[in-house]
Order: C-alpha cells, then sequence, then structure tokens
C-alpha cells in the first residue's frame, strides 16, 4: 500500500468513527493527563514550600558567638556554591534616632558584607553609599533608597536600601524597626549570616571557621533566622517520597492497556483487512498512526490544564516542570503504541472466525 493510500485509509477510519479516535482520546486524557497533572500538582506543592521556606528566610543560616566573630571570614563565605550572601553582623554602639520621630530611637545594628543576598531588599541602589533602614521605619518617614534620612542630633545620612522584615512568619525578632549601618571588616562582630539553597549541613561546619577561638567558657550557637519551618528543608528526599513517586511507571502501564485495547476492540476489522490482502506492514502501520493521533489530541487537552497549575508556582521552577511533565507525556504515549503494537503484531488472520463468533 502507497503511503498515500494508506494516509487516505487512516482519514477514513478517524473521521467515519471506526477508530473511536474521540472516546480513546478522552480517556487517554483523562487517565494519562490526569496522572501527570496528579504528579505535576504535587511537585508544584513542594515547589511552592520551598519557595516559602526561602522567603521567610528559614534558609539563612546563624552562628553567633558574642565579640567573637572574625568579619573577614564571614563575608568570605559568600563566594561558596550554593551561598546568596553573608554579612557580619553587631549591635552598634549608639543607636540612630530620626528627627521625625525624636523621642524613639531605632534598634541599630553595624554589618559588614553583601547585604542584598541576605536580605530582602525592597528598594535597594548598590553604587550608593549609607544605611539600610526597615521598611516600616522608611514608610513612618516617608523615604526610600537614595533619600537623606534626617537625624535627631540635626545631621543627615545617606540611605542606601530599604528591606522588608515580616515577623509574623516566625522569623526572630528586633529588626522591624531598625537600621544597618555599613562598618568595614575590621574588629569582631556577634554573628554570622549566610543566606543559602538549597541547605547544606557542610556549610555549618564552615561557618564555624568565622568564630574566633576563646576560652573553654565561650558560648557558639547555630540558628536559623527563622526556626519555625525547621532547620532542614530536605527538597530530594521529599521529591523522591511524594505519594505520586511511581506515577511513570503507573501511566505506562495505563498507556499499554488503552493503546492494547483500542486495537483488540477492533480485531474483527484488522483481521478481516489482513484477510483481504493487506500486509502485517501496512495494518500496524495504520493501528501506529491511529494511536499516536490519539496521544497528540490527549496532549492537547491536558496542556491548558497543565499550563494552569504550573504557572501557579516560583517562575524559576517552572521550565523543570514543564520538563516534567513532557517526560511523563512521552512514557504515556511510548505505553499507548507499544500497546497497540503488541495487540496489532498478535493479530491472526486464521482466527477471524473465532473473532466474529466474540464480536
Amino acid at each position: 500500500m502507497s503511503i498515500g493510500a494508506l494516509a487516505r485509509e487512516t482519514w477514513r477510519d478517524m473521521t467515519s468513527g471506526t477508530a473511536w479516535i474521540g472516546i480513546w482520546t478522552i480517556l487517554a486524557a483523562l487517565l494519562l493527563g490526569g496522572g501527570i497533572s496528579l504528579d505535576v500538582q504535587v511537585i508544584a506543592r513542594e515547589a511552592r514550600a520551598a519557595a516559602d521556606y526561602q522567603a521567610s528566610l528559614a534558609s539563612v543560616r546563624v552562628v553567633e558567638s558574642n565579640q567573637a566573630i572574625d568579619g573577614a571570614t564571614c563575608r568570605a563565605l559568600a563566594e561558596l556554591d550554593g551561598v546568596k550572601g553573608a554579612i557580619a553582623i553587631r549591635k552598634a554602639p549608639e543607636a540612630l534616632s530620626p528627627a521625625a520621630i525624636p523621642s524613639a530611637s531605632l534598634q541599630t545594628w553595624e554589618y559588614t558584607g553583601g547585604i542584598e543576598g541576605v536580605f530582602d531588599m525592597t528598594s535597594h541602589d548598590p553604587a550608593a553609599s549609607g544605611i539600610i533602614l526597615a521598611e516600616q521605619v522608611a514608610s513612618a518617614l516617608g523615604i526610600a533608597a537614595d533619600d537623606e534620612a534626617a537625624l535627631k542630633s540635626g545631621a543627615s545620612t545617606p540611605v542606601k536600601g530599604v528591606y522588608a522584615w515580616d515577623e509574623n512568619d516566625g522569623r526572630r525578632t528586633g529588626y522591624a524597626y531598625s537600621a544597618l549601618v555599613p562598618v568595614p571588616a575590621r574588629g569582631r562582630f556577634d554573628a554570622c549570616w549566610v543566606r543559602l539553597w538549597p541547605l547544606n549541613p557542610a556549610v555549618d561546619s564552615l561557618m564555624r571557621l568565622a568564630v574566633i577561638p576563646g576560652d573553654e567558657h565561650q558560648q557558639v550557637d547555630t540558628y536559623s533566622v527563622n526556626a519555625s519551618l525547621g532547620a532542614a528543608f530536605d527538597g530530594p528526599g521529599r521529591y523522591a517520597g511524594r505519594i505520586t513517586a511511581p506515577i511513570a511507571w503507573i501511566l505506562f502501564a495505563l498507556g499499554l492497556g488503552i493503546g492494547a485495547l483500542s486495537v483488540r476492540r477492533r480485531r474483527l476489522e484488522l483481521a478481516s483487512d489482513l484477510h483481504a490482502g493487506v500486509s502485517r506492514t501496512d495494518l500496524v502501520a495504520k493501528v501506529e498512526l491511529h494511536t499516536a493521533v490519539i496521544a497528540l489530541f490527549a496532549a492537547i487537552l491536558s496542556v491548558p490544564v497543565l499550563t494552569g497549575m504550573i504557572l501557579r508556582v516560583p517562575e524559576a521552577d517552572r521550565p523543570a516542570l514543564w520538563a516534567h511533565a513532557g517526560l511523563l507525556g512521552l512514557v504515556g504515549a511510548s505505553g499507548l503504541l507499544l500497546g497497540a503494537l503488541l495487540v496489532a503484531l498478535a493479530l491472526r488472520e486464521k482466527k477471524l472466525f473465532d473473532y466474529f463468533k466474540t464480536r
């Protein structure tokens, strides 16, 4: 059979309803597309949990030892793989008092290092110099990055940036109404803050290199800025242990069954084709074309649902989710094609009468 004749025959089977393309497409979309959507939804939930973990600063690790942190060593931790920023911080000897609120003093801290890598900045000018204000303070004073903050002493200081600090999510207190003052790395600090992702226990060990050894009474604490979500987030473990972990095998088995049933239902018709002189190769080609169309249409029906799910996850995670969904789709389609192929190869012209009796 020529390619043109094969295409016409396949088209007639599809448009006449003989191949039940619509029914098998809906079934494949419900079972295969539904399975993929379920797995994507579970993974998306974990991706959002990871994003929330980072947004709440639970991924900021702190090593604290009063007046025993070396600023230069702490800053150098920012060069480690996976580390987004590192700062050494200490309580300032004098608190800043804004001229607009002379009766109130700000919690004032001194820091050294890349503040923008550790704190979530709402406005920031990397090229500028000056203090960093908490969002509540900046809002109360009506200023932003690149503005000047008038002080109670009569002086003024430039504002380099503004950071957000929401204590309602469980993070430690003391920074929601504060000012951060940049200083050189000289001298000793109280704590070293390191923001990293993914979490790496080895970094905790390296952070202790910033601690200047003291006597036997020296206290060194390691903790997260936000301990309410736990000190660890095992992303790979949560992914491997998700309830839909065996979904690829399930999709392949479902595809195999749908593909096999779609051909088995037509075994009388297909055996008749063999009896009429259609070659096995042409028969298999026609069956596989029908099955490929089913897979294609099922994918088209499933894509809008998957799109809606994937658009709700953080943008950085979307390409990986699309790749995962596409891989699962290929697994399901492979099952469809293989199931149809196996049944088509198993058909026998000599069993035509048996097929007729059991139709």
